[in-house]
């Protein structure tokens, strides 16, 4: 789903009117609508027709309304309200080209509603507006308590869907239900949509380390250089906790005929076992010459709802894989620009795979440890601590080769009559690998605890994957320390890992 959420509009007219409220100059539009003085009037005042930024939509209103800016890069094109903002006007605009695979007016207006929760539509009819027919809808719903009031025009005309919402209470639409109809109906698509195009004056173009990649970005972006830049290609950030990751995966790794879609679906799939999120829908689209597939999704980080792109394309010898995420307020008025940084994306040359994965046994050693788990292991420097999965008490990850280690624990009592084959089953059964084939497990020696050994190879994402592992138990608690990477990275370092898993110890005192 490509749709424009409700409650996004709230934060984005109190955002706009908060930013604004210090200057008393209305920003009127220059040409030949913001000099027009249409004959009939508006709530018994005369008349003025407002246009937005880019010049692809106007509106008649009230001479004294006031005009505010708007992100051009966001999917507000305008934004008008009266002197004390209690009617407020927001238009929005949504290119065919940005909406997933399906779509058509009616399921744009439903989906919109999905979201919102519990929605009572109050009325509805279906003028004619600028040559098409709109669904015009006054609906109320609940938020915070307080009951809301708005009246949504839905419309679709020359490549693009369109919303008029109005902002309004109950009784002021009830007194001026004509009076605001008749001023929706002044509503003109001037011009067919187009995308927007970053430009100097409004974006930088940023590359790789090695000069293979190139993507253009607003100019808040910057990069975020962290411990384990080496995951990505490019790691950015910008001033509105927005997060974009590129990844190359090179074919060699993954599984025969993996389709882009697969790629998508598989990472997907993979961000839900550390967080709570669902697929709102997907589209196919072309990014350097070449079909990508894209999903949008939402998810739970750190207890605050997020929206998430996640895109993917093959060239050459390798999948790009891009995720962009933000809080789901700030994503659904910027998803236009974030879908715009994606698709700005050129590979400029052809990278051959290189082994990153060095000899871990020749690495410095260093204590990773969770004092309030009661748990520390022996790696190397070269691992970095990381926060990924909410569930894990250790966890790290080794950036050369993005080979991952977790520890999750759980205490244990005599009534519980668990053992290690029991938990063994039990991870096995839901390991996150594809097609697992797992060797027997064998005892192993990690200091007084029962304890097995254990290997499974599979598939994860349609790359060639394989999971090193072992699970203590001990009179206060069971664990299961876990390595997970790449095949040929694990198969080359299992002699290490397995002497890592022999470090561990639960008290840390």
């Amino acid at each position: 789903m490509e749709s424009i959420k409700l409650k996004t509009w709230i934060a984005v007219m109190a955002m706009i009117i908060l930013l604004t409220a210090c200057t008393s100059v209305e920003k009127e539009k220059s040409g030949e609508a913001a000099a027009a003085r249409p004959e009939f009037t508006l709530f018994d005042k005369q008349t003025k027709i407002v246009m937005s930024e880019d010049e692809t939509v106007q509106i008649t209103v009230p001479e004294n309304w006031i005009t505010r800016e708007v992100p051009l890069n966001g999917n507000n094109r305008l934004v008008v309200h009266n002197d004390q903002a209690s009617m407020i006007i927001n238009i929005i605009q949504e290119h065919h080209e940005d909406v997933n695979e399906d779509m058509d007016l009616d399921k744009w207006a439903e989906e919109f509603y999905a979201e919102i929760g519990q929605v009572t539509i109050l009325e509805e009819r279906v003028p004619q507006i600028d040559g098409v027919a709109a669904r015009e809808k006054f609906i109320k719903f609940v938020q915070n308590n307080t009951n809301q009031f708005w009246m949504h025009t839905f419309l679709e005309k020359d490549g693009a869907f369109y919303l008029i919402s109005i902002a309004i209470s109950e009784s002021s639409y009830s007194s001026n239900k004509e009076e605001l109809q008749k001023m929706t109906e002044t509503f003109k698509v001037l011009k067919p949509a187009e995308k927007e195009v970053f430009d100097s004056s409004n974006s930088q173009t940023m590359f790789n380390d090695d000069q293979s990649l190139q993507i253009t970005v607003p100019l808040n972006w910057r990069e975020a250089r962290t411990d384990i830049n080496e995951i990505g290609e490019f790691i950015l950030k910008n001033d509105r906790k927005a997060e974009f990751l590129l990844m190359r995966e090179f074919a060699s790794g993954k599984t025969e005929e993996i389709t882009v879609q697969e790629v998508v679906d598989g990472r997907f799939e993979n961000y839900k076992q550390f967080y709570q999120g669902e697929i709102i829908g997907s589209r196919e689209l072309l990014i350097d010459g070449r079909p990508a597939y894209q999903l949008e999704g939402r998810c739970e980080y750190k207890g605050e709802k997020h929206g998430l792109l996640i895109t993917a394309l093959q060239k050459d010898n390798a999948y790009y894989v891009m995720m962009i995420s933000s809080p789901i307020e700030d994503f659904l008025v910027y998803e236009r620009e974030y879908k715009r940084v994606l698709e700005s994306l050129q590979v400029l040359k052809k990278v051959e795979e290189q082994n990153k994965s060095h000899g871990m046994e020749n690495e410095q050693p260093k204590v990773f440890d969770n004092k309030l788990a009661s748990m520390k292991i022996e790696l190397t420097e070269k691992w970095k601590k990381i926060d990924i999965d909410q569930d894990a008490q250790l966890q790290a990850i080794h950036p050369g080769d993005n080979t991952w280690f977790y520890a999750y624990g759980e205490k244990v009592s005599e009534d519980d009559g668990l053992t290690v084959e029991d938990l063994f089953e039990f991870y096995s059964s839901d390991s996150g690998l594809e097609n697992p084939r797992w060797t027997k497990p064998e005892r192993i020696k990690i200091q007084a605890y029962d304890a097995i050994y254990f290997k499974g190879t599979g598939t994860s994402e349609g790359t060639k994957a394989t999971i090193i592992g072992a699970i203590t138990l001990s009179s206060r608690q069971y664990t299961f320390l876990i390595f997970a990477g790449k095949q040929d990275v694990m198969e080359d370092n299992e002699a290490w890992f397995k002497k890592a898993l022999t470090t561990y110890s639960e008290r840390l005192w």
